[in-house]
């Protein structure tokens, strides 16, 4: 759904999930060992989690333009079970999330998350016009709080300035 909101292509989900799948068999449009054995100089895809943002730039059709439009709102941590911060998440994350919520309530929950930030999940289900008596599958997958962060910085020593980015976890 990220994708979608990004206008990003779908068909280039078929390589990312040949990439970290643990098989060689492509999907219908994707890339696994094979198609990267043929390039020069050749590679073998992870078939596992993504260690890096860069690690993009060798799955097929992940060009600099996609994978900065995408850097935007994901990142690559090193667990598959932190929670998205609903509090600080990207608009983009949070409709892919909470597809069932329309636009104008996103919308005020953004507005409103700055000033008065949700600090449960029961909360979070009154903010977003949940149903309490309805089990929501998705918000196992949130919290109020974030486990990791990044940290910028940028060093100049006249005239070259350098950033660096880097994730740290609480």
């Amino acid at each position: 759904r990220v994708f979608a909101f990004r206008e990003i292509d779908l068909n280039v989900l078929d390589s990312l999930l040949d990439w970290l799948d643990a098989d060689d068999f492509p999907e219908p449009r994707g890339a696994e060992r094979d198609h990267y054995a043929r390039l020069s100089p050749s590679y073998v895809p992870t078939n596992g989690f993504l260690l890096t943002m860069g690690e993009l730039g060798r799955i097929e059709g992940f060009s600099a333009a996609l994978r900065a439009r995408l850097g935007e709102v994901v990142t690559v941590l090193p667990s598959n079970s932190a929670p998205i911060n609903v509090n600080t998440a990207p608009r983009e994350v949070l409709a892919a999330l909470f597809p069932t919520v329309d636009h104008q309530t996103l919308e005020g929950f953004l507005v409103s998350r700055v000033e008065t930030p949700v600090h449960g999940v029961n909360e979070l289900r009154d903010r977003l016009g949940f149903d309490p008596k309805v089990s929501l599958d998705m918000l196992r997958l949130v919290s109020v709080r974030s486990e990791y962060f990044v940290v910028t910085t940028l060093a100049t020593v006249e005239p070259v300035s350098q950033g660096l980015s880097v994730i740290i976890q609480r």
